[in-house]
């Protein structure tokens, strides 16, 4: 299993170069080279799980409790055998824990002479060995009293390792640029360079950082030396070159507004004629989690008018609107009302859904209706009624209840799916209760020790983590912020997807301004989660944090994403933006055609002024209408990037086997005569959900499918 994982990531020949030896055995860590060599050993036996393959061994051998990822690699590694595994992928076991190799590897990352203009030296590989570890640490043993897997190094180190990371980003390129030197790159280069202080501003405040301190840890050229003076000064205010520096590095004062157009007018989107503009307008409302009651009327106005094929691309959005009797009225009809098994169905799958999430209260109004849904989906009938149940208890019954939900999972260390996560809706009933004991005090301390849990800890499980996460948004309890962040930095994304929905849920400054202070800092992975998580908070701080993040972002990628999140946003202030980075494009790729569709829409929404309307309207609905991340050139293009499991087959509105419409029946007058099938797309569990809600497959229509 390893070797087959780790192929994916390195050629083969550096892969044998640099995994052969171990990972610091028979090299001089006092020596550039050999520093840089472990370096690169210990991010890649992290990345492709080769110390945890190591702990889930050794686990298995000590008798020791591990999470269900770990139990699957020992599985599949020892397949059974008893005797003493001594090789995983010719890597001879470790003669010490992960964090004792980290720990001779981290000191020598520190520079002894600062760093220089020309020469930034090791320290820049910190941010490196750190992401690797916030990314796949998860599940690895720590040692007594350590909570986490960066812990495990002295504050005082990690603290000045952050520091020489962000002075030795400054100067890599031989030469100091800040933004009183010509040109815009300096000006980019300066910002970036200070949004890294201001994500690693307690390690600034840790270390008493001073100007006269930060000039004394970096050489540079006489005049790139008075630049940087210079800039400091005027941007941070600072009153002299003694004065701290942390509290200049305080979160930004909020931006001018940004206009957003008003939320009437994109309710209107979502019965717009116009396919893209409907699909933007329900999306807006349905990824935020709106509280919003007038919007499921208005999506069902939609579908009324248009029909099913071609209201929208997909209704997966349904569970994410607020429905109130008449909206599930209309759905328990629309269920009853066809005789194709609503299981076989994507629309009923997402119906379904969408009923079985929906507020509990509202469906106990509705328990005589749901009857019938005994006989056509008695599993969903089953979870329907437990949750109905749930509405009569008081609070202590509640809570009683709610400890004896939980328990099992803790006694079992592990959840009901094969990786020890919670199946879909399982956890529906225990976020009931939770809101049945909304403002209880012991809610707070529940979720706040299960998410501080380490693996090594009695009771561990990832159900209880992924559970406590979805509650913390359930309650939108601010305390868990710090720790749903760091969910976010995890490479799980079973674990980071609950996390991202919970924040958005909590939404408000706090989590904007604590998203923005780890931003720039970050790596690719948490800042692409952190922009989706503002994109779905709709306050005019997120708006003007976006719009900062496009000014400091140096990759065109995160700049794209940016992008798309201010137009999901409906900020026209945006548009311009957007539309000189098309024009600058020279050939688009799948997330630039996604944000030129994005362009038209509004433009045809608002009227927005768009030279390129009329030439960019028939590729943007091509793009739309045939779901480009389901043809074969996406396909190509994704596979290049990514390796993941076996693609699977994904059927169409109604399965690759489902029977038609009975003549008579609602779905027989909206669908037409001849059902269109996709022709074997295979789409794998980490890419785009082909239902186009823009969250991953796995996280999407696949456990639906399943």
């Amino acid at each position: 299993m390893l070797t087959k994982m780790s192929a994916g990531f390195l050629p083969r020949s550096r892969f044998e170069r640099l995994r052969k030896a171990g990972c610091v055995e028979g090299l001089d860590l006092d020596d550039p080279v050999g520093i840089l060599l472990a370096v690169e050993r210990f991010v890649d036996h992290m990345e492709t799980d080769l110390f945890r393959g190591w702990e889930a061994v050794i686990r298995r051998e000590q008798g020791l409790p591990a999470t269900p990822f770990l139990g699957e690699l020992a599985d599949d590694l020892t397949a059974g055998s008893r005797s003493r595994t001594l090789y995983i992928d010719d890597i001879a076991r470790f003669q010490e824990p992960w964090y004792e190799i980290l720990r001779k590897i981290a000191p020598r990352l520190l520079p002894e002479t600062g760093v220089t203009a020309d020469r930034p030296g090791v320290a820049s590989l910190w941010s490196r060995v750190a992401r690797a570890i916030d990314e796949h640490g998860h599940g690895l043993s720590l040692p007594e009293g350590v909570g986490a897997p960066r812990d495990v190094l002295p504050l005082d180190l990690q603290h000045g390792l952050w520091l020489y990371a962000c002075l030795s980003w400054l100067s890599d390129t031989g030469q100091m640029v800040a933004s009183g030197l010509p040109g815009d790159a300096g000006h980019e280069r300066f910002s970036y360079f200070l949004g890294l202080l201001r994500g690693h501003r307690e390690s600034v405040r840790f270390l008493g950082l001073t100007l006269d301190g930060l000039m004394d840890r970096l050489t540079l050229r006489e005049e790139d030396q008075q630049s940087l003076v210079e800039v400091m000064y005027r941007r941070l205010e600072l009153a002299g070159s003694s004065e701290p520096l942390a509290p200049r590095l305080e979160p930004l004062p909020p931006a001018a507004p940004v206009e957003r157009l008003p939320e009437d007018r994109i309710k209107q989107a979502i019965v717009h004629p116009d396919a893209l503009v409907r699909e933007m307008g329900v999306l807006y409302f349905a990824n935020s989690r709106s509280p919003d009651p007038a919007v499921a009327p208005l999506a069902i106005a939609a579908i009324q008018r248009y029909g099913w094929d071609a209201a929208f691309l997909h209704y997966g959005f349904l569970d994410g609107l607020v429905h109130g009797d008449e909206s599930i009225q209309w759905m328990i009809k629309q269920l009853l009302s066809c005789d194709v098994a609503v299981h076989e169905t994507r629309a009923g799958s997402d119906l379904l859904n969408a009923l079985a999430t929906a507020d509990a209260a509202v469906l106990r109004r509705h328990e005589r209706e749901l009857s019938p849904l005994r006989r056509h989906s008695p599993g969903i009938y089953e979870l329907l009624q437990d949750r109905i149940e749930i509405q009569r208890l008081n609070r202590e019954q509640a809570w009683r209840q709610f400890q004896e939900a939980w328990r099992p999972m803790e006694r079992a260390g592990g959840g009901s799916d094969e990786e020890g996560y919670p199946l879909p809706l399982e956890t529906e009933p225990l976020l009931d209760l939770a809101r049945q004991l909304a403002g209880d005090e012991r809610m707070g301390n529940w979720v706040s020790h299960a998410l501080g849990r380490r693996v090594d800890d009695p009771g561990y499980s990832t159900w209880l983590e992924v559970a406590a996460a979805q509650v913390a948004g359930a309650l939108r309890l601010e305390p868990a912020v710090p720790r749903l962040m760091d969910l976010l930095r995890t490479c799980d994304d079973d674990l980071s997807h609950p996390a991202m929905e919970s924040l958005i849920a909590i939404g408000g400054d706090v989590v904007v301004d604590s998203l923005d202070l780890k931003y720039a800092a970050a790596g690719q992975l948490f800042r692409e989660r952190a922009i989706y998580v503002l994109e779905n908070i709709h306050t005019a701080r997120s708006a003007a944090t976006l719009f900062h993040w496009l000014d400091t972002e140096l990759n065109q990628e995160l700049q794209v994403r940016i992008l798309q999140a201010l137009l999901a946003g409906f900020l026209p202030a945006a548009m311009e933006r957007a539309r000189q980075h098309l024009l600058a494009a020279r050939q688009l790729d799948w997330d630039q055609r996604h944000l030129r569709i994005q362009v038209v829409a509004i433009s045809t929404l608002t009227g927005c002024p768009l030279p390129e309307l009329d030439p960019w309207q028939a590729p943007a609905r091509e793009d739309f209408a045939r779901r480009p991340w389901l043809s074969e050139e996406f396909e190509e293009e994704q596979e290049g990037s990514q390796q993941d499991e076996p693609r699977k087959p994904v059927a169409g509105l109604l399965g690759a086997g489902g029977p038609l419409p009975l003549p008579g029946s609602p779905l027989a007058d909206i669908l037409p005569d001849r059902v269109l099938r996709e022709t074997s797309p295979r789409v794998s569990r980490n890419e785009p959900c082909p239902c186009g809600s823009g969250k991953k497959y796995k996280k999407c229509c696949m456990r639906k499918t399943e």
